[in-house]
């Protein structure tokens, strides 16, 4: 029987709603499947992040019908399963072939991408968008000179590690028209103000390093803003070009282009890139249960962002507060990969306690020292963060920054002379003797420290049991007689005073 040109019309609309849907279905495949034959990138390894919540799947029963349709058709839009991938191709179009940016991201030569704005601004630094007035850059440089002296008068060292971002580091890949018109970026200004002051052997910029390195391999993923695997050991081994500097016999572990079969097998130290991570072999190594990693919890949701590692022989002990740039081999809050995070120092160093995603303040950093004094406090953060504002300079801070600055005090203060008067606490214990650190964040308000001036109280301060406190008093001016410390509500050691002007 022949078709009429009705049925004809209607078997040509269902084969087309069948095939629509069976594309739908297939969608998915199909899209990687054309993607790898394409080229494209591999859009797997992205993450779409929109600045906003996603609409949940509506409970039918508990809403009004009449807004059923709007319901489902909301949440759809957001979870149809080839949505992150159009996306995906949309910022992909927009770069490589219409060469405009995307939200934060900007395209640059190759198919690499920058970033704007917000608060990973790489390309407004590079284009000296921030202009750190004085303040903000006296504020930065009182940090890094309370933090030095801080940790001097506790027994220890500080070092900062400032990471460059990647339009610094790999700008041949930045268009012209944006490289041609670089500025002066923050880290610049802040190098050139702390080459007069005291804490610039403390501070470490891992510019050189990554600089040199990129002229002859990437050191920045192209579609990432982080270092890749290799950039991540560089920043390593900048850290260990200045504990090496400070303690001698400091090294790291080789990396290798390609491994020896050896380190594959996990028999012999090497590090290598393995799932777009530096994957660090190093057998001797065992993950431990320190209790600095309480100092993580209270702000970090994941259950392993921070790690302890030790070797069995002795070494430097080292406390390291860092960001996602020094990342561990594998994702860090990968529940399945406990017990199996490594470190590339293979000499000198015994133990590394590594909290990610921390910022010190003073409580923390009294709770670090509330056992044991380690041998290196690290702190690291990108340069983007430059332009952000301070964060750790409180009243301790400033104070121990102004002794750091102070000139030596030699001979008895004479009356009328302005004196700045540190002391140094060990063994520091309540009044029966427990060494116990109450709270992280707050002082227990148990112990009391007063700077007495010819018995006259002139200043006092509260501090925490632990191994060694020290205790930064405000300026004050003598009147010619004995300035002594009294320590009440807890025990310690005799009390050790310095003296600057």
């Amino acid at each position: 029987m022949k078709k009429t040109s009705k049925q004809k019309v209607l078997f040509i609309c269902n084969l087309i709603f069948v095939s629509f849907w069976m594309l739908l279905l297939f969608s998915s495949l199909l899209f990687k499947t054309a993607s790898h034959i394409s080229g494209w990138p591999n859009w797997d390894s992205y993450v779409v992040k929109e600045n906003r919540e996603h609409a949940p799947k509506p409970h039918l029963k508990k809403i009004p019908v009449r807004e059923w349709g709007s319901s489902l058709e909301a949440w759809y839009n957001d979870n149809f399963a080839w949505r992150s991938r159009l996306i995906q191709f949309y910022r992909y179009s927009h770069f490589n072939w219409m060469k405009t940016a995307v939200g934060l991201e900007v395209p640059g030569l190759d198919g690499w991408i920058f970033r704007r704005g917000g608060t990973w601004a790489e390309l407004d630094d590079y284009l000296g968008g921030f202009e750190l007035t004085e303040k903000e850059m006296d504020d930065w440089v009182r940090l890094f000179e309370g933090r030095k002296q801080w940790a001097e008068a506790h027994g220890t060292k500080y070092m900062q590690v400032i990471t460059s971002v990647k339009a610094q580091i790999h700008n041949e890949k930045v268009f012209p028209a944006i490289r041609d018109h670089r500025g002066v970026c923050a880290r610049e200004q802040l190098q050139k103000r702390l080459a007069t002051s005291s804490a610039a052997d403390c501070v470490v910029f891992t510019q050189e390093k990554l600089l040199e390195a990129a002229q002859s391999r990437p050191v920045f993923y192209e579609e990432d803003h982080h270092v890749n695997a290799f950039g991540v050991y560089l920043i390593y081994e900048t850290i260990a070009d200045k504990l090496n500097g400070w303690f001698g016999n400091v090294a790291l572990i080789s990396f290798y282009d390609a491994p020896p079969e050896s380190v594959l097998a996990g028999k012999q130290d090497g590090c290598y890139e393995q799932d777009r991570r530096l994957a660090i072999v190093a057998p001797e190594q065992q993950q431990i249960e320190d209790p600095l990693l309480e100092l993580s919890k209270p702000s970090i949701a994941f259950p392993m962002v921070s790690v302890a590692v030790e070797r069995p022989e002795d070494g430097l002990n080292v406390v390291m507060a860092n960001d996602s740039f020094m990342r561990f081999p594998l994702y860090s809050w990968n529940r399945d990969q406990v017990g199996k995070m490594r470190f590339p120092f293979n000499q000198g160093v015994g133990k590394v306690v590594s909290l990610l995603f921390l910022r010190y303040s003073t409580g923390r950093l009294d709770y670090l020292l509330s056992e044991r004094v380690p041998d290196v406090i690290i702190e690291q953060f990108t340069e983007c963060r430059l332009s952000l504002g301070v964060l750790g300079l409180d009243e301790t801070m400033r104070r121990a920054s102004e002794f750091e600055r102070g000139i030596a005090l030699n001979t008895p203060p004479q009356a009328g002379q302005r004196v700045l008067v540190r002391c140094v606490l060990e063994d520091v214990t309540d009044e029966s003797g427990e060494m116990k650190f109450v709270r992280i964040e707050t002082p227990s308000l148990k112990i009391t420290v007063e700077l007495l001036d010819g018995g006259r109280v002139v200043d006092t301060a509260t501090i925490d049991p632990g191994v060694k406190r020290a205790v930064f008093f405000k300026a004050v001016e003598s009147t010619g007689g004995e300035l002594t410390v009294r320590v009440t509500g807890g025990k310690s050691k005799p009390p050790v005073i310095a003296l600057r002007m």
